[in-house]
């Protein structure tokens, strides 16, 4: 059985990286709500249509295992990288932590929110705060970059046949791959405080990956490979659910990276109602009358993994407190 939290062992309490007002968060969850409340308003008759049509359930659970696997790509992902940076942390742990900050993913608004939390678990461990801070940087950069060059294959790829504001489409996904290459590249360079004493520890995170480009390129692709299995679990979510689907995979690959994009905005729960109504305007390019409906669905994969993470957190609720209290060696990065 999970081990309940203890009143007086706050070593066992969720570190608190950031400090909100909670009407901040009252103020973006109705921001949140309102929006979702209009983008149902504005579908009311395809979600009627959803409701009395028979889900395919076959293809719900395969779409779950296949969103299901790619989160916990995304955990080997990091692992990968902070072991780059010299954190000897195992592969347990490091699944651990990366449950809970997907959990708190969709808690805290802003996509990167479950990121502090880790971040908060790895400071205690006395592990240097810009090796900590770096590796998530890092993640979430060759995780964009991965999105974004997905959406861009799927773009090139259907270039001849694609009208104008999806060519567009493909268009802003080249910009925003060239940007994020550029910064992985002053990252790497080093040349960021590089006369600085103070920042010992960046230039050797700097070192550390610029001396292992294949590495990072290996993760690059493999960031690919991830959001492939999450535009592959919305396209069969969207067929297990919408009646008469006939919309197909390669315009889920130009669409869905952006709205997973989307997903980021400063809303709790998955910036909920704001993607939605993202996912309806860009399938509308794409001839998906019904994007908003297919994000709803998409959000049950989102929430139901959720429930496994908070699942996860409590059934490791001793291991989590054990992590904190561990001594820790860091290597020096490789």
């Amino acid at each position: 059985m999970p081990e309940p939290p203890e009143a007086n062992a706050p070593t066992a309490s969720i570190p608190r990286p950031i400090r909100r007002s909670p009407w901040t968060t009252l103020a973006l969850l109705a921001i949140g709500f309102s929006l979702l409340g209009w983008s149902i308003a504005q579908n009311a008759g395809p979600i009627r249509e959803c409701l009395a049509h028979r889900p395919r359930f076959g293809l719900m659970a395969l779409a779950f295992a296949l969103y299901a696997a790619g989160m916990q790509a995304a955990f080997v992902r990091w692992f990968g990288l902070v072991r780059m940076i010299g954190v000897p942390i195992p592969l347990t742990d490091s699944l651990r932590l990366s449950f809970v900050g997907s959990l708190f993913n969709l808690v805290i608004p802003g996509a990167v929110g479950g990121d502090l939390v880790k971040a908060g678990y790895l400071a205690r461990m006395n592990i240097p705060k810009t090796r900590v801070f770096s590796s998530m940087v890092i993640d979430r950069l060759l995780g964009l970059l991965g999105l974004f060059l997905l959406a861009a294959a799927a773009g090139i790829s259907a270039w001849p046949s694609s009208d104008p504001p999806v060519r567009r489409l493909t268009i802003f996904v080249l910009i925003m791959i060239t940007a994020l290459v550029g910064t992985l590249a002053l990252i790497f360079s080093g040349v960021i405080g590089r006369n600085d004493p103070r920042t010992r520890e960046l230039q050797a995170m700097s070192a550390a990956y610029r001396g292992d480009l294949a590495g990072v390129g290996f993760w690059v692709l493999w960031s690919v490979a991830i959001h492939a299995l999450n535009t592959a679990a919305f396209y069969l979510m969207s067929r297990a659910i919408i009646p008469g689907f006939t919309i197909g995979a390669l315009p889920h690959s130009q669409v869905v990276p952006l709205v997973l994009f989307s997903t980021a905005a400063p809303i709790p729960l998955g910036a909920i109602g704001f993607s939605e109504n993202v996912s309806g305007y860009l399938f509308r390019n794409v001839g998906h009358p019904n994007g908003a409906v297919a994000m709803m669905g998409f959000r049950l994969l989102q929430y139901a993994f959720a429930a496994i993470a908070a699942a996860v957190y409590a059934w490791n609720w001793k291991a989590m407190r054990d992590l904190v209290d561990r001594e820790w060696r860091v290597g020096n990065p490789k």
